[in-house]
Order: structure tokens, then sequence, then C-alpha cells
């Protein structure tokens, strides 16, 4: 339920009898500014108060009414559904409705949030999806829609020819800009700007990039196997080395 608006000091009274205690278009003198929310009447009275809740209001023949669509909108916060008579005081004020209306959107919105996950956790994203400062992605990660990366992402510093952090700083040039660590790297693209070849000049070794009719990455060659790419729609779920 949404939390219903309050107009300051409204007041003003019922214009024509009341007969019923359940839904319906009631008339009072003037209207409310909100459109819906919470009306006491007779708040002085023990025995004649009550608390309704109208989500809708207009002007006819009879004059101006509220609309009460449903029948427990009638009798609130422990007060009693019952008829009314003209002239009866009708006030907007905060009702310990409203903070209930309150607490039930925060607790949605507090179950909405994604809350950051352990460390160790996988983690899946969806939609579009900005990073920025230094990111550092731990685990199996799995990326479903397009990632805007403002600042270079951080991946396992190859060190020599370890193939598994070579590989992770060839990936992040074609998946997420291009990043420092490889030893004084030199790159090569092709006519559509892609990345073709990524040469490690300290160990004068060469990575060879091929790419699928959708520019979707296909494969690594790094001089001894071949690098597959796995995808499953638009996401990559594995790298297979071919011998």
């Amino acid at each position: 339920m949404a939390i219903e608006n309050v107009q300051n000091f409204f007041q003003t009274t019922i214009l024509t009898k009341w007969n019923s205690v359940g839904a319906g278009n009631f008339y009072i003198t003037t209207l409310p500014t909100p459109t819906n929310g919470y009306l006491v009447i007779n708040r002085a009275s023990t025995t004649k108060r009550e608390i309704v809740r109208y989500t809708g209001k207009g002007t006819d023949g009879g004059g101006n009414y509220i609309t009460i669509a449903l029948a427990s909108d009638r009798g609130l916060g422990g007060t009693t559904a019952q008829t009314h008579e003209a002239d009866e005081l009708v006030q907007m004020t905060l009702t310990a409705e409203h903070w209930s209306d309150l607490k039930d959107q925060l607790a949605l919105m507090n179950a909405a949030i994604d809350l950051k996950p352990d460390a160790n956790d996988n983690t899946i994203w969806g939609g579009n999806n900005t990073f920025n400062g230094n990111n550092t992605f731990n685990g199996t990660n799995v990326h479903t829609g397009p990632e805007t990366f403002t600042l270079p992402v951080q991946v396992a510093t190859p060190v020599g020819a370890n193939d598994a952090a070579t590989m992770a700083y060839v990936l992040s040039l074609v998946f997420g800009g291009a990043t420092t660590g490889l030893n004084a790297a030199t790159l090569t693209y092709d006519s559509y700007g892609r990345v073709k070849t990524v040469r490690d000049n300290q160990l004068g070794k060469v990575y060879v990039l091929s790419y699928n009719a959708d520019d979707s990455l296909k494969s690594i060659f790094n001089g001894v196997s071949t690098w597959k790419i796995n995808y499953s729609g638009d996401r990559v779920v594995s790298i297979t080395k071919n011998n």
C-alpha cells in the first residue's frame, strides 16, 4: 500500500447523513486536496470516532463526495464503522495508519536493495551497470547486460608465462577496457577497431584473437594452445583450452 498524503489543517463537516457502514460515496461539505488519504470523523468523541480511508473524490448533484472503495477501509485504527449525521466534524490528521504504511514501504525498499554479496559469492548483474572507481571481481561473475567501465578493471597481474593470468588480462581488454599488468604489452587492432593481437614484449609471446560474425570474441591463440570462448545466449559461460 502506498503512503497516503496529508493536507495540513484540513477540516470540514459531513454534508448529508452517512447511512451506510460499508463502501460507497459519502458527502462532505469541502473536499480535501489529496485524491486519497485518511480522514478522522468526530476525533474528540470516544463513541462516534471513526477513521476511514478514501481513494477518490468528486462532485455531483448531491454535492462534494469522497469514495470509500472497500468496506475494510471503514472503522480503521480500532475505531468502529458506523453511520454519521450531518455537520459532524471531519479532519485530516496523522494517524497510526500513516506510520504503518511508511513501515511497510520501508520493508519493501529494504527487500529490493541488492546488498553487497560475500567476496566468495558468485554474482550476476542484469541490465545496464556502471562501475566507477577501482573494482575487483572475485569468483565467477556473469554479466547479462552491457556494463560501462569508467576506470580500469583490476584483473590478476600476469607473472611470467602464467597462462591463466595472461588470459585474464587479454579478456579484460575485450570485455572491460585496457588494464595495466602485462609486461610492456603491444596491441594491434583490426579494421573494425577490435583487438587483434597482444604481444608480451618481455617474453616475446603473441596472443591472437579471433571473433564471431557478431563481433563477440571467438577464441585466443597463444602460439601453442587455442582458448575457446563459450556462450549461452549473450553470456560467456566458460573458456576451454584446446591443446
